[in-house]
């Protein structure tokens, strides 16, 4: 895609592999006797890069709106097959279950994976992956407050290193709004 690979980003993807590193690092397993979570982070990496790469093509290509029906399209029939491969019910729950899972299909589906999709096309790509990384910090951050979740010494390390790669490659942008900001008229 010709996008440069710049000293900002090679630190930022390195702290953000370190703080990775330290999260898992006294729970991972290579090998035969890895876990079938293990497993399943690495195979989720490689699919969420192919996601990444194929969608920056596509939408060179395609408008968001037809890319984002092709797309739940097909995870919609994806899904399906789920459903239908391990027998669970599909009619078979309360409304509640149902509110939860339109919230779910309108709000992040929606608005997150639909702007997402929008961006990968007027966006750096390497800065919106690296960029999530700062999902997991907010969402185990408001676990801790909402759900008082244990947190251990090692995740607020990796969690400081995560931030500072991300703080670190969206510096610029940081700096150039703050100047911004404060440059202007009353």
């Amino acid at each position: 895609f010709g996008e440069r690979l710049s000293k900002r980003l090679i630190v930022s993807y390195f702290l953000a592999l370190l703080g990775v590193y330290l999260l898992v690092a006294h729970d991972l397993k290579i090998g035969v006797g890895a876990s079938y979570g293990d497993w399943s982070a690495v195979i989720s990496a490689f699919f969420y890069a192919a996601y990444m790469l194929t969608g920056k093509k596509a939408r060179l290509y395609y408008d968001n709106t037809y890319y984002a029906l092709i797309q739940y399209t097909i995870c919609a029939v994806l899904f399906g097959f789920c459903i239908l491969g391990t027998g669970a019910p599909v009619f078979d729950y309360g409304y509640i279950s149902w509110i939860s899972v339109l919230g779910l299909v309108f709000l992040p589906t929606f608005l997150g994976h639909f702007s997402f999709t929008y961006l990968v096309k007027h966006m750096n790509l390497s800065l919106m992956t690296c960029g999530k990384l700062i999902e997991p910090v907010i969402a185990t951050i408001l676990a801790y407050i909402i759900f008082n979740e244990h947190i251990s010494q090692y995740t607020w390390i990796s969690f400081v290193l995560t931030t500072g790669s991300v703080l670190i490659l969206f510096s610029p942008k940081i700096l150039h709004a703050l100047k911004t900001f404060v440059s202007r008229p009353n």
